[in-house]
């Protein structure tokens, strides 16, 4: 075939021959070829879809007729083959006659004129891929048959039946004749010149034939991918895509860590083994892609690198490690990095400067056995439930047989870009291979972290690089880091790949908005403590703001050391969606398994589910807090802590009998109730801190005790609505409290039953007893309440400055100051009950009252009182509200009016009687 690379110039007065004008012809057609192949692309674009049907002949018959839809194609030598839709019912054997029209018959006699035609001596050759054999002299072909549109206008024609057409081929041939002129009147008439016809003919061959053809076509692919697609290795067994990692079904039969252990090693082992082979098949599969990249060793490297992986796994078993989902875990990024440059490697059709001489004049459009009346080449019709009767499924890739498929230009497939990351893609399973380090629990429990990363559904180059995969440090090898997401590197953008070794410290990414990454990684916390793991992952999925719920699991089936201590075989019962993927999904839930081992409650596993099972309240419904004054008020847990003659400190204990203790009439204590003991050392030095852990830690799944403002307060976090009575008594003292959703009350006192309000109703669901045991985890409890050791002489002090502060009487002048208080509260109260009667209490009885005044100038009393009752600040007005009768109305009115601020001072009213030695301190009403 000629090439054209000059063209001839024209200048004034030029002598013009023939040959100028047709070597610029073909220099201009062959351009415009080329621009066609290089810079779009060969093969078919869109059409030429095959069916069989029924048309007349040009004698009225109905005949089977071939069908082929219009198309569009493109020759590697860039002829455009486009066509409308044509119909054909019979054929004609393609002969040498066919070949050549007259002209070009005469032309191959004249060999000195045929090469002045150019370019066009090649149409007196008979075109090589229909010579039965190319290299003889002989012009026999291969065997062909013409499509005709009417069978009837040939006698040589032949029906279109099924046994004709079983083992046949259709080809689009552009068929090109030179045809000559003709200028003739009565005085002359000789050649005058000669015409080039072109049209595209529909030609049979049989499948041996056409594989003789494709024979030819793939001597000149060169070092690419085949260009025609069923003939590409990565179709040939064993299939490229039959590799998986078998999914670990957690169920009852994971009863100890040792049997989890084994099941991770079976899985690891089959899917590496299986992987090692796939992974080499590819370096000889898409070995045109990656032979820039590796030498010939690389078989070898994959093979060790694999066999090094496992043997690690079998030296860590054998040393007893106590978890190997590290390496269950690489396997399955490793099986997703495969799969990755799989997907982008089919997709990898460029060429680069396509040879010319791969199908110059003919295009291949299918075979045409078990063609139907689908006009779709590529789909079958095979639904009778469709009402039509013709319903569609594709038909399998290696069913496109025979056919040119399109293969764009590199310019349009990005081939350059593309290439480089297969090449990146590829490289990176081995990198993996190199770097994985199966993890090491360090002692920090910061090791624990939580990174941004996107799940399954995504690409492996999407998601966050994990632990055991560890980054190298600025100016050492970071291979892997810049092999993780081709796209990434080579923008520049290396900050937004993700990795549990870049997110220590405040510089997570999940403190800022994510708007692509829904899953978390959580990593780090395996051989930590099962009370380390489970507090930093609920801080820091509090303090990121992260929606995922969280589960506590055993792994072994000793007794329960808990009344609802869950059990992996329990909860996978429950769930059997349960699956290791190395952190949990947004919206999802975290399973935490830990086992005891020498005593101690160790993380050895994780699960995770897509679902939160614990939305069900915690997502549903409002947390509630209530205030309460304790049943013991600080200065009498002062006292306690005082020394005591014959009585060490270490031996004394603050005891607490729980006699009533039920949610929703669900009951926490038996009959017989339960007593708590908290040493008297732990509220010398901790306050109510000690007591409210104390209750949390007897009752798991009960209510929240936490502190509250006053060191004699306490605060109780429980689900709004939710309806619980706790019956407490301090074993010294003949009272008993109840705490219930309204407020506390005295009962069975001799002094009155005293009642302090609260205010608690919301919709609530029904009390289960595991929700408050993830509330125990996850709401943060106050620790900054605390006493320092007191000595003797403080009480001491204390007692010599408050003897003499007492106050008996309403007239005593020091009252001057909250006297216009006291007298509006009177009356607000009488306004409500006129019969009521309201009585001074709290500080103003002891002496351990403050105002402003006294914040001024009595310091010694100001900073006794706030070292030995933590207060600071003026007194509240405490009083006592006797009503002639318990009216709850009453009460709840009179709270309303009264309660808040006078001036400096807080009201604090209590409901109740008060003894006839308090006479002295009624308000009365002006």
């Amino acid at each position: 075939m000629l090439a054209y690379k000059q063209f001839p110039v024209f200048t004034a007065n030029q002598v013009l021959r023939h040959d100028h004008l047709n070597d610029l012809v073909n220099y201009l057609e062959e351009q415009g070829r080329q621009t066609r192949t290089q810079l779009g692309g060969i093969g078919i674009v869109s059409g030429f879809y095959i069916s069989l049907g029924e048309a007349a002949d040009g004698n009225g018959d109905q005949r089977t007729a071939l069908q082929v839809s219009g198309g569009v194609g493109v020759t590697s030598r860039g002829y455009l083959a486009n066509t409308e839709a044509r119909t054909f019912t019979g054929a004609i054997p393609y002969t040498i006659e066919q070949e050549f029209s007259r002209l070009e018959t005469d032309l191959r006699l004249d060999s000195a004129r045929s090469r002045r035609l150019g370019m066009y001596e090649e149409l007196t050759a008979v075109y090589e891929f229909f010579l039965e054999d190319p290299d003889a002299n002989d012009l026999d072909l291969l065997e062909l048959y013409e499509l005709i549109p009417d069978i009837a206008d040939d006698d040589q024609a032949v029906d279109l039946d099924a046994d004709f057409l079983s083992d046949k081929v259709l080809l689009a041939y552009i068929k090109q004749d030179l045809q000559a002129l003709k200028n003739c009147d009565v005085n002359d008439c000789n050649d005058k010149g000669a015409r080039l016809e072109s049209e595209v003919r529909f030609l049979l061959t049989t499948e041996a034939d056409a594989e003789r053809i494709l024979a030819r076509e793939l001597a000149y692919q060169g070092p690419h991918r085949p260009i025609h697609e069923d003939r590409h290795a990565r179709h040939q067994p064993p299939s490229l895509d039959n590799v998986s990692l078998r999914k670990l079904a957690v169920s009852s039969q994971f009863s100890t860590l040792a049997v989890l252990n084994q099941a991770y090693r079976n899985n690891v082992r089959n899917c590496l083994l299986t992987l090692k082979n796939a992974i080499k098949r590819t370096t000889q599969v898409y070995q045109y892609v990656l032979d820039p990249i590796y030498d010939p060793g690389i078989i070898n490297r994959i093979e060790v690198l694999v066999e090094e992986v496992l043997q690690l796994m079998e030296t860590k078993a054998a040393s007893g490690v106590r978890s190997l989902q590290d390496f269950h875990d690489f396997a399955a990024h490793l099986l997703d990095a495969y799969r990755e440059f799989g997907d982008r490697a089919r997709a990898f059709e460029g060429l680069n400067q396509a040879d010319p001489r791969l199908f110059p004049k003919h295009l291949m459009l299918g075979r045409l056995s078990g063609v139907d009346n689908d006009p779709l080449q590529g789909f079958v019709a095979r639904s009778p439930a469709i009402t039509t009767g013709q319903g569609f499924y594709p038909l399998l890739p290696l069913e496109h047989r025979f056919r040119h498929q399109f293969i764009p230009s590199q310019i349009l497939d990005q081939w350059r870009d593309r290439q480089e990351e297969l090449w990146s893609l590829h490289f990176r399973l081995l990198v993996m291979l190199e770097t994985f380090q199966a993890y090491q629990r360090g002692e920090d429990v910061n090791d624990i972290r939580l990174t941004p990363s996107q799940s399954k559904l995504y690409p492996l180059s999407e998601r966050a690089i994990p632990a055991y995969l560890p980054i190298a440090q600025a100016g050492a090898d970071d291979r892997l880091l810049r092999l993780w997401n081709y796209r990434k590197s080579v923008e520049g953008r290396l900050p937004l790949v993700y990795s549990y070794h870049r997110v220590a410290g405040g510089n997570n990414p999940l403190r800022f908005r994510q708007d692509k990454e829904d899953f978390y990684r959580i990593e780090g916390h395996l051989g930590h403590s099962l009370e380390q793991v489970s507090t930093a992952i609920f801080q820091q999925r509090q303090e990121l703001g992260l929606d995922f719920g969280i589960e506590v699991v055993r792994i072994d089936d000793m007794p329960a050391q808990g009344e609802f201590r869950l059990r992996l075989s329990d909860f996978s019962q429950l769930h059997p969606g349960l699956e290791h993927q190395g952190g949990v999904p947004k919206g999802g839930t975290f399973i935490i398994v830990y086992q005891e081992i020498k005593g101690q409650e160790i993380v050895v596993a994780d699960f995770a589910l897509p679902y939160n099972t614990s939305s069900r309240t915690t997502q549903a419904y409002v947390l509630q807090q209530c205030v309460y004054k304790w049943i013991s008020s600080s200065k009498y847990l002062m006292n306690l802590t005082r020394p005591k003659y014959g009585i060490p400190i270490t031996q004394r204990d603050y005891t607490l009998r729980v006699s009533t203790y039920e949610i929703d009439g669900v009951p926490l204590v038996g009959r017989r109730g339960r007593t708590i003991r908290i040493p008297i050392r732990d509220i010398k030095y901790r306050g109510m801190v000690a007591i409210v852990e104390g209750l949390n830690k007897a009752f798991p799944t009960g209510l929240i005790f936490d502190t509250a403002s006053g060191r004699d307060y306490i605060a109780i976090k429980k689900y709004a609505g939710q309806t619980f009575r706790f019956v407490v008594q301090d074993t010294a003292n003949n009272d008993q409290y109840l705490f219930d959703q309204t407020g506390r009350s005295i009962i069975n006192s001799r002094k009155g039953s005293f009642y302090k309000a609260a205010s608690c109703s919301l919709l609530a669901p029904n009390y289960d007893p595991n929700d408050y045991r993830r509330l125990h985890f996850s709401l943060p409890k106050n620790d900054d309440y605390s006493f320092r050791p007191l000595k003797n002489t403080d009480w001491m002090g204390w007692n010599t400055v408050t003897k003499d502060r007492v106050i008996v009487a309403v007239d005593d002048e020091r009252l001057n100051l909250v006297r216009p208080y006291l007298e509006d509260i009177v009356a607000k109260v009488a306004e409500i009950s006129p019969d009521a009667k309201v009585y001074l209490a709290g500080s103003w009885l002891d002496g351990s009252w403050a105002t402003t005044d006294e914040l001024q100038s009595e310091a010694e009393i100001i900073t006794l009182r706030e070292t030995l009752l933590g207060k600071s600040g003026s007194s509240d007005i405490d009083l006592v509200v006797e009503l002639p009768q318990d009216q709850q109305v009453l009460n709840k009115a009179i709270e309303e009016k009264v309660s808040g601020h006078y001036g400096a001072f807080r009201t604090n009213i209590t409901f109740g009687s008060v003894k006839n030695s308090k006479e002295g301190l009624e308000i009365k009403r002006q």
